[in-house]
């Protein structure tokens, strides 16, 4: 589930991605190698699985890693799901998510804090969860591997945004400039699928943002029914 050191290309089982439809080729052309290289998921891309007389073809993302035990390569697919499965254990020794995670999970794609995942017998590390919309399955990093740039959309972020970030929780950021030059405020979150920082708009934001609108549209209303009566006397 985390990032792992970088290999080189040539490392890679291209043999066994063959049996799977997978070509370096069509790697390199998807701008996939580079996740690949980092033990991260590709893109969606088309695959095709045979086994015990059953085929199956369609889009999936795919990562690579190594068989601790046997020491060869594994491939693991990720095929698209119709709804993400929180219920379900986030790693196969039993790490469940609670009830607050999981809200905040369909809410904005995210955990909203730092979740101690067992990865082994004795092995337990802090991470951040977040929810791959693409496919409805669990991301994860260690938060150790989590890197918080010091600035967003040209804003400089503080020690203690930095610090809320890393925590997984959201930050509200003001005057951040978009490309076309145009300032703009939003809460800011760090993404273990996207492995970087992206714009989320919370449930209450925008349940506040509802609510303002339609304040300003009933005072706007309110003023015109004021001026349409002056004028009528």
């Amino acid at each position: 589930m985390e990032q792992k050191k970088k290999i080189m290309a040539d490392e890679l089982p291209w043999e066994m991605l063959a049996k799977y439809g997978i070509t370096r080729e069509k790697i390199e052309n998807s701008n996939n190698l580079q996740a690949l290289l980092a033990f991260d998921k590709t893109s969606l891309m088309p695959v095709y699985i045979s086994k015990d007389g059953v085929s199956i073809r369609g889009d999936a993302k795919l990562s690579l890693f190594m068989d601790k035990s046997s020491g060869e390569w594994k491939i693991n697919f990720q095929f698209p799901r119709k709804a993400p499965k929180l219920d379900q254990p986030i790693t196969a020794y039993g790490t469940y998510l609670t009830q607050e995670q999981k809200k905040s999970l369909l809410d904005t794609g995210h955990a909203g804090e730092i979740v101690n995942v067992k990865l082994a017998e004795g092995e337990i590390k802090p991470m951040l969860v977040s929810l791959d919309t693409e496919t409805n399955h669990i991301s994860a990093i260690s938060v150790d591997k989590v890197n918080i740039p010091d600035t967003m959309a040209g804003v400089n972020l503080t020690h203690e945004q930095k610090e809320r970030l890393r925590n997984g929780k959201y930050v509200f950021v003001m005057g951040m400039v978009r490309k076309n030059g145009e300032k703009f405020d939003s809460n800011i979150q760090y993404d273990a699928n996207k492995r970087k920082l992206v714009f989320v708009t919370p449930e209450w934001y925008k349940q506040e943002q509802k609510a303002k609108k339609e304040q300003a549209q009933a005072n706007k209303q309110h003023v015109g029914k004021k001026v349409k009566k002056s004028q009528s006397l």
